[in-house]
C-alpha cells in the first residue's frame, strides 16, 4: 500500500491528466480505469469502483468537457443491473440535491441496489444531529428502500500518523456513542464495519438474483471466443503442422468447388451457399452462357442481308460483335498468393487459345454434315414454291376463272388448269440462284451459330475455367510444396498467434468461472 501514491502518479501521467508529469492542460478526469487487485484473506469477493464526484459547474478546474465526462462515467457503471451503487453524499449539503441520489432513483426505481452513505458527520453544525440522525435511519423526506449508513472520516492529521482500520473503527464508534448522536440513531446503520457486513449480505442477495443471467451471458462469451478459436483454426507452429492444415483446408476447398460446379446446393455447404451472393456457380456459368448464346444469335452477324429495289444489299451490322484477335483475360485476385494467381492466368491463356483454334475453324471451308443444315434448306424451297404457286392460282383465277376458281376431276378440266398455270407460273433463273445461295447460306449459318457456341461453352469455358478449378487449391497441390512455399502461405503471424493466446486464455478463464458458479 506504500508504493500506491506513486502508482496513481505514474498511471495519471498516463492517462495525461492535469496536474500530473508535464500535463497541464490536459482533461481533469480520464474514463481510463486503474485497476488495483486485493488478494489473500480479506473476507470481500467484490470490486469497488471509486467514482469521481459529480460536479454541477464548471470552474477554473473543471471544464464543461470534464462535467460531461464524469457524468458519462457515472451513468455507465450506475445503469447496469449488476452494480450496487453506493451513493455517497456530504453529511454538510443538502441530499436531496445531490445528483447521484437522482440518477440512482432514476437507473434504480425500485432501490433495490442503492445504498446511500452519509460521509463527514462530525463537519456538521451543532444542533443539526437530530436532522441528520432522521436521515440516516431513513426517516427524512429522502428516503431510500435500503436506506443509508453514517460515517466518520478520519481527520488528516490521523491519517498523516498512519491510522490502522481497527483505530479507525474504534475512533467512530466512540464518535457516535455519544449521547447527542446515540440516542437519535439506529447503531446498527452507523460505522464502516456495520456497513462492511451490510455489503456483504447485500452482495450474496444480489449474487443469488443475477446468477443465472450472469451464467448465461458467460456462456455467451464463451460460446463466441471458442467460435474464434475456431475460425483461427489449429495452431501451426511447424511445417509439418502447416502441411496438415493447408491439407484440410484445401480438401475443403475442392469439396466446395466440385458441390458448385456440380450444382449440388444442399449438402454440407448449404449455408455458404445461401449467404454469399453469387456462390451457386453452376447457376451463374449457366446465366452467362444463355447471355452469350443470346448475345450471338441477336448480334452475332458481321453482315446482315438485306432486300432493297430488287437488289441485294451488303451492309454491316452496327451491333455486330467486332472481331479482336488480341483479347486479353485480366484476372486480379486480391491477397491470392503468387501460385494461385498464375494457375489462374494460365487457365485463361489455355482458355483464350482454344477460343482462338475455334476462331480460326470457322474461317475455314464451311462444313457440316448436321441433317438441320438439309431440313432448313428444304424448309426454304418450299417456302419459295408456295409463294409461286400461291400467286399463280390467284392470277389464273382471276384471268381465266372469273375469280371464282373450280377444278373438276374431269381429265379436260385439269388439264386446262395446268396449261393455265404453265403460262403464269414465271421462274427468273437469276432469283432463283440468289434465293438458293441465301437459303443455303442463313441455313448453314443456323447450324454453325448453334455448333460454335456449343463449342465456346463446352471446349473453351468447361474444359479450361470450370472443370479444372477443384484442382486450384487441392491436397494434391498441398503436397508438391516445398518447405518454403509452406512456411510463405501457411506460417501465422506474431499477431495471430498473440490472438489465439489471448482467446485461449480467456476461454480458459470462462470455463473455470462457469465451472465455480455451477457448484455454488
Amino acid at each position: 500500500m506504500s508504493e500506491l501514491p506513486d502508482v496513481i502518479e505514474q498511471v495519471s501521467a498516463l492517462m495525461e491528466i492535469r496536474g500530473y508529469a508535464d500535463h497541464s492542460l490536459g482533461n481533469a478526469f480520464a474514463s481510463d480505469v486503474l485497476r488495483i487487485e486485493f488478494t489473500g484473506q480479506t473476507n470481500l469477493n467484490l470490486t469497488i469502483v471509486d467514482l469521481p464526484g459529480l460536479i454541477s459547474v464548471a470552474n477554473e478546474e473543471q471544464t464543461e468537457e470534464d462535467i460531461q465526462l464524469v457524468k458519462d462515467m457515472v451513468k455507465g457503471y450506475v445503469q447496469s443491473s449488476r452494480t450496487i451503487v453506493l451513493a455517497v453524499v456530504q453529511a454538510t449539503n443538502d441530499i436531496a440535491n445531490q445528483v447521484i441520489i437522482q440518477l440512482a432513483r432514476q437507473y434504480d426505481p425500485e432501490g433495490q441496489r442503492t445504498v446511500g452513505i452519509i460521509t463527514k458527520a462530525d463537519l456538521i453544525n451543532e444542533g443539526s444531529e437530530a436532522s441528520l440522525a432522521q436521515l440516516a435511519n431513513n426517516q427524512a423526506n429522502i428516503k431510500l428502500n435500503l436506506g443509508f449508513f453514517l460515517l466518520k472520516n478520519p481527520k488528516p492529521s490521523e491519517i498523516e500518523e498512519g491510522i490502522k482500520p481497527e483505530q479507525r473503527s474504534q475512533r467512530e464508534l466512540r464518535f457516535f456513542s455519544e449521547p447527542v448522536w446515540k440516542q437519535h440513531l439506529d447503531m446498527s446503520r452507523v460505522g464502516a464495519e456495520n456497513l462492511k457486513l451490510f455489503l456483504q449480505d447485500l452482495l450474496d442477495a444480489h449474487i443469488e438474483k443475477e446468477m443465472p443471467q450472469v451464467v448465461e451471458d458467460i456462456r455467451k462469451v464463451l460460446r463466441t471466443t471458442e467460435e474464434s478459436l475456431t475460425r483461427l483454426g489449429q495452431a501451426r507452429p511447424t511445417v509439418g503442422h502447416i502441411r496438415i492444415f493447408l491439407t484440410q483446408v484445401s480438401t475443403s476447398f475442392a469439396q466446395l468447388v466440385q458441390a458448385a460446379l456440380d450444382g449440388n446446393y444442399h449438402g454440407p455447404y448449404y449455408d455458404f451457399f445461401d449467404q454469399v451472393e453469387d456462390s451457386r456457380l453452376r447457376a451463374v456459368v449457366h446465366k452467362i452462357n444463355g447471355q452469350f448464346a443470346t448475345d450471338i444469335r441477336t448480334h452475332g452477324k458481321k453482315r446482315v442481308l438485306r432486300p432493297a429495289d430488287s437488289e441485294i444489299n451488303w451492309t454491316l451490322d452496327e451491333n455486330s460483335i467486332k472481331e479482336n484477335d488480341e483479347k486479353e483475360l485480366f484476372v486480379t485476385q486480391k491477397e491470392m498468393k503468387n501460385w494461385v494467381k498464375k494457375w489462374i492466368e494460365d487457365a485463361g491463356n489455355d482458355a483464350l487459345m482454344e477460343l482462338d483454334k475455334l476462331r480460326k475453324d470457322e474461317q475455314r471451308q464451311p462444313i457440316t454434315y448436321n441433317h438441320y443444315y438439309t431440313d432448313n434448306i428444304q424448309k426454304s424451297r418450299h417456302g419459295f414454291l408456295r409463294e409461286a404457286v400461291e400467286g399463280a392460282i390467284k392470277e389464273t383465277a382471276s384471268s381465266d376463272y372469273h375469280g371464282k376458281l373450280h377444278v373438276s376431276n374431269i381429265p379436260m378440266d385439269i388439264e386446262k388448269f395446268l396449261e393455265a398455270m404453265k403460262r403464269k407460273v414465271n421462274v427468273d433463273m437469276d432469283d432463283q440462284a440468289c434465293a438458293e445461295a441465301l437459303a443455303g447460306l442463313e441455313a448453314y449459318y443456323k447450324v454453325a451459330m448453334k455448333t460454335f457456341v456449343d463449342n465456346v461453352c463446352r471446349q473453351v469455358v468447361e474444359r479450361h475455367i470450370i472443370a479444372p478449378l477443384p484442382k486450384i487449391f487441392s491436397p494434391v497441390t498441398v503436397s508438391r510444396f516445398t518447405d518454403d512455399e509452406l512456411l510463405q502461405i501457411g506460417a501465422e503471424s506474431e499477431k495471430q498467434n498473440r490472438k489465439r493466446e489471448e482467446l485461449r486464455s480467456r476461454a480458459n478463464k470462462l470455463r473455470s468461472s462457469l465451472e465455480n458458479l455451477q457448484r455454488r
